[in-house]
């Protein structure tokens, strides 16, 4: 008897952008709908905590939803949960500290089911005196196919150069 769990996954890189000049903004734009699912692996520093993710250009903040789990000391964690996707751990302990995370986006091209996220990272700098993880999970209440993905450090801010943010289709056999 099968169990179904041994199907073939594979990750095909759509793009990958590496900063060589400080921007406010990363858009990962005309993603082709031939996935199931996608994955973006981010290794980055800014000169911001305050980081974000927007679907579409959607602005709409009570289209997102995030949960989070996150410890920045050995005794401390903090559950919070909040309106909008906000991606803060790829730059949030001591910035500009480098950081790593990977997000996952679910069935973004199904046009009948919102689109569920989950997140994961972590982050030390040069001295190892802060570091720190994370995990969050999201929804884009939206059934629309996500087609761009920004990646926003403010208005005011930057994605520091040598940042590397790569996009990658995931296909369930």
């Amino acid at each position: 008897m099968e169990s179904g769990l041994n199907m073939a996954i594979t990750f095909d890189n759509i793009a990958t952008v590496t900063v060589s000049s400080a921007t406010n903004v990363i858009t990962f734009s005309d993603i082709p709908q031939t996935y199931t699912d996608l994955r973006i692996y981010c290794s980055a520093r800014s000169d911001t905590s305050n980081t974000w993710i927007r679907f579409n250009n959607d602005s709409t903040s009570p289209n997102y939803i995030t949960g989070e789990i996150f410890s920045d000391t050995p005794t401390t964690v903090v559950v919070n949960e909040f309106s909008g996707i906000w991606n803060g751990y790829i730059t949030q302990w001591d910035k500009p500290a480098q950081s790593h995370s990977i997000f996952d986006i679910f069935n973004y091209s199904n046009t009948t089911k919102y689109k569920n996220t989950f997140l994961h990272a972590g982050e030390g700098n040069l001295s190892f005196s802060v570091r720190g993880i994370a995990m969050s999970g999201g929804t884009w209440k939206n059934t629309n196919a996500i087609t761009s993905i920004s990646y926003f450090a403010g208005s005011t801010f930057s994605w520091l150069t040598g940042s590397v943010f790569a996009l990658y289709g995931i296909k369930a056999a």
